[in-house]
């Protein structure tokens, strides 16, 4: 594979651990809800397993390598699991205003 390819993975590989993590995060959330029925539980319970399985080796392999990158994934994981929708939003806008005025 060419690096220009490697590195395009390694990115999208990323975005994947990232979107994964905070997917099982709120699983958690939700699972724990009292209008989740039971069999719903067991499927969130099926799924979170599976992809800490899965995604594991990829995620200890990033940390080995870089572990700064890995806790800045980590540090934005977590702003996105602790705030609010609209938080998020603000700060994605902002994001984006200093993405343009850049």
């Amino acid at each position: 594979m060419k690096q220009e390819n490697q590195i395009e993975f390694f990115r999208k590989a990323l975005k994947l651990y990232a979107s994964l993590q905070i997917s099982l995060e709120l699983c958690t959330d939700i699972k724990n809800s009292p209008f989740v029925k039971n069999s719903l539980k067991a499927k969130i319970n099926n799924l979170e397993k599976q992809l800490e399985l899965d995604i594991r080796p990829y995620v200890n392999k990033l940390y080995d390598k870089d572990e700064e990158a890995f806790q800045v994934i980590q540090n934005s994981i977590e702003m996105i699991r602790d705030n609010s929708l609209e938080e998020i939003v603000d700060w994605a806008i902002e994001m984006s205003n200093l993405a343009e005025t850049n």
